[in-house]
């Protein structure tokens, strides 16, 4: 189900009013109903590979309870990791791996051409992110199996994010209180506005680009250039939109949600935006990732390499194809080498200097 149709919009209200009338002890029960309705209207075959991922996270979280010792968790952190990440390896990067591994041995590979299941990236990383917070002795294991399901498939989050925290996100799942009068407004406007950024410039941005790349039109190549840099405009709209509503539609249950995007465009290096940028994501691959290998390889060059595979990781999570691995490569690079950054300074320096002057030397570099 996508926020942005008619039948989520009859969908959420008459949720919210059952949520609202049902005692709190068995509003947990609505929402995990909700939550698998939501996923099913898309495709009900995949409900059982949701429930599956949650059920083996729950049933081996609670194995490592058990457990004192770290060694002794480690078996059932490695086999939730073998399930989880081959489910994910199986339908988004088995046919890209296969065809570019045929193409270079020259042996056939059967391809399966598989439908990625919908938010399957996004809540494979939330269950995993529980799993290695249990593993680390930082949480307990959830007891609940309808509260942690429920963590799993919660529907505002679902499909496109934000990736929430067990720590974060538990707590409030297990009281689902009624929202207050400012988390029912500041929900509501959240809504309005991913709407407002979807439809009316994501949408129509995307109709402006595709008139030019597919039209049978031949424009300058200064046109071309300005499409180019309204696509960047284009995935960011739809990316905030849909994180504005999960937040806003979490506000409404009283639920929470991390801020998933803090004006990314605004940033002045690379290493900026991806503070910015899908901050749920980046968070989850620098804490499970990047911090761990940073504490084994602490020294130069190693350190660098491990910055540049980390952006690497993030372009593949995006999508399994070269332009993504290669993507993550360049950011990576850049951020390591300071380039972007350095040619920020190049262009902004004049400008501020000018604008010094305008001024009469009242703005320094060090205010701009």
């Amino acid at each position: 189900m996508s926020f942005v149709s008619l039948v989520f919009l009859l969908f959420l209200p008459l949720i919210f009013i059952c949520y609202c009338l049902m005692p709190q002890r068995y509003r947990w029960v609505l929402m995990l109903l909700a939550s698998y309705t939501f996923y099913a209207y898309w495709d009900w075959r995949y409900i059982p590979l949701l429930f599956a991922s949650s059920f083996i996270d729950y049933f081996f979280a609670l194995k490592m309870g058990e457990k004192e010792r770290k060694f002794a968790r480690r078996p059932y952190l490695y086999i939730s990791l073998l399930v989880n990440l081959g489910i994910l390896f199986g339908f988004k990067y088995w046919d890209f791996i296969g065809s570019n591994v045929s193409s270079l041995l020259s042996v056939d590979f059967e391809l399966y051409n598989l439908l990625l299941p919908l938010g399957l990236s996004f809540y494979t990383l939330q269950t995993l992110s529980y799993t290695f917070d249990v593993y680390l002795g930082k949480i307990k294991p959830e007891r609940h199996l309808g509260i942690f399901c429920l963590y799993v498939s919660f529907f505002p989050q679902l499909v496109a994010g934000p990736i929430e925290r067990s720590r974060a996100l538990l707590p409030q799942l297990k009281s689902l209180s009624l929202p207050t009068l400012y988390q029912f407004r500041y929900g509501l406007l959240l809504i309005v506005w991913g709407f407002f950024i979807k439809l009316v410039i994501a949408d129509n941005l995307t109709a402006s680009i595709n008139s030019v790349y597919f039209g049978e039109a031949h424009f300058s190549s200064w046109i071309y250039w300005l499409i180019g840099a309204l696509v960047i405009l284009k995935i960011y709209c739809d990316f905030m939109a849909y994180s504005e509503i999960a937040r806003g539609v979490g506000l409404l249950f009283g639920v929470k949600l991390t801020l998933n995007f803090r004006r990314p465009l605004f940033a002045t290096n690379l290493r900026g935006f991806w503070q910015r940028w899908h901050i749920s994501l980046t968070r989850w691959v620098g804490d499970y990732i990047q911090i761990p290998l940073l504490r084994r390889y602490s020294t130069e060059p190693l350190r660098s390499v491990v910055t540049i595979i980390t952006l690497m990781i993030i372009g593949l999570w995006h999508g399994a194809s070269w332009n993504f691995i290669i993507f993550g490569l360049f950011h990576g690079n850049f951020i390591i080498f300071g380039l972007f950054h350095g040619l920020v300074m190049v262009l902004w320096n004049p400008i501020s200097k000018f604008i010094n002057a305008l001024c009469g030397g009242r703005v320094t570099d060090s205010s701009v």
